[in-house]
């Protein structure tokens, strides 16, 4: 029905990613690919310097728990046991916990439910920009963030994890086996995702295991995501937003 709706008019859907446009014209629907504000923006110095405060390690692993409260009562516990998991046996790995905000920090903390928190797992809020760029790799849930990942090449593994119920709603309702904007964008599988799961975290540490102990399969997956970054270039997403309505608007005076 909407489909049908948007063919009886002039206007015209703006599209953040690449894919879309073709999807909507090949369905009669006027669309232009305007890019994607989170990648059209250049990292610069001030984030990498940022970045440096949060200290040296190796490898340097960034979590990414959600930006709303209930993604972080979701996810935060399974992750800092996924955390502890790995660093056993890498006395040098670093790890940042970046919060969206000052008021998810207490329901950061609070995933360690009473248990000491690690001594090198530093928890942070509200410069994602940097915390980004000083990691080597990252846990992060669905979503923007993982574009804002692969804005800066950081490999990840994504994670979103739920009941079993929704599981298998969200298999029912989603017929494509990738669901993470980077490799949907790819048309392949380049991050490992779980998205969404109801499982252990066992399948989550292996994944993750590769990415900080190779620093090759690090470099290999940044040049995957690199060719998604670049699908995003030479587009200014207001400014090519703003032309398109105003010449809309001229057409209907």
């Amino acid at each position: 029905w909407r489909i049908r709706k948007w063919r009886r008019t002039s206007d015209a859907i703006l599209c953040l990613l690449p894919f879309e446009e073709e999807w909507f014209r090949s369905r009669g629907v006027r669309a232009h690919f305007v890019g994607h504000p989170v990648l059209s923006e250049p990292i610069d110095d001030a984030v990498r310097a940022r970045a440096a405060a949060f200290g040296a390690g190796s490898p340097r692993l960034l979590l990414l728990p959600g930006s709303r409260s209930s993604e972080v009562r979701a996810n935060m516990a399974r992750m800092l046991a996924v955390f502890r998991r790995v660093s056993a046996g890498r006395p040098e790995l670093a790890g940042l916990v970046m919060a969206a905000n000052e008021g998810l920090v207490p329901l950061v903390r609070d995933a360690a439910r009473g248990s000491p928190w690690p001594a090198n797992l530093q928890v942070a809020h509200g410069d994602a920009e940097a915390a980004i760029a000083w990691c080597d790799c990252a846990l992060n849930v669905s979503g923007t963030v993982s574009l804002d990942l692969t804005h800066q090449r950081r490999p990840m593994v994504a994670v979103y994890w739920t009941g079993p119920v929704k599981v298998a709603g969200g298999n029912v309702m989603l017929s494509m086996r990738d669901r993470l904007l980077p490799n949907i964008v790819a048309g392949r599988r380049i991050v490992p995702e779980f998205i969404p799961y109801a499982g252990s975290i066992g399948p989550v540490v292996r994944a993750l295991t590769p990415l900080l102990d190779d620093p090759a399969l690090r470099a290999r997956t940044a040049r995957d995501l690199d060719a998604v970054a670049r699908r995003f270039e030479g587009h200014d997403p207001g400014r090519e937003s703003a032309e398109i309505v105003l010449e809309m608007l001229a057409k209907k005076r």
